[in-house]
């Protein structure tokens, strides 16, 4: 059986929910900004979705999570040289990862 949680932390989950959408828009313009994926601006993306898969877990937001942690792991592969970067595959994940917001997955599982 599990504690009840406190109004705190009640309050910064919602509150992080609130901001997926625009943290969603952020990861947008880092993918649209992938021109030549050997950058920097791959780094700021890899890093921007890598955040959000581990923040979300830790807010309970698990399909955010998920589906966070599938585009980070292509990303890391892309930068670690063992894929090769296509636009259209970063797209279907960004789309996954947009799709879990989308439906409403912004508030924790409980």
């Amino acid at each position: 059986m599990s504690r009840p949680l406190s109004p705190a932390l009640q309050k910064l989950m919602a509150q992080f929910g609130e901001a997926l959408p625009n943290k969603l828009a952020e990861i947008r313009k880092l993918h649209c900004a992938q021109a030549n994926p050997a950058d920097e601006a791959l780094q700021a993306y890899y890093t921007a979705v890598h955040r959000l898969a581990g923040s979300a877990g830790s807010y309970g937001f698990r399909p955010v999570s998920e589906a966070a942690r599938v585009l980070d792991r292509y990303l890391s592969d892309v930068i670690a040289g063992e894929k090769t970067y296509t636009p259209a595959q970063a797209e279907a994940l960004l789309q996954d990862l947009a799709q879990s917001i989308d439906t409403r997955n912004t508030s924790p599982e409980g």
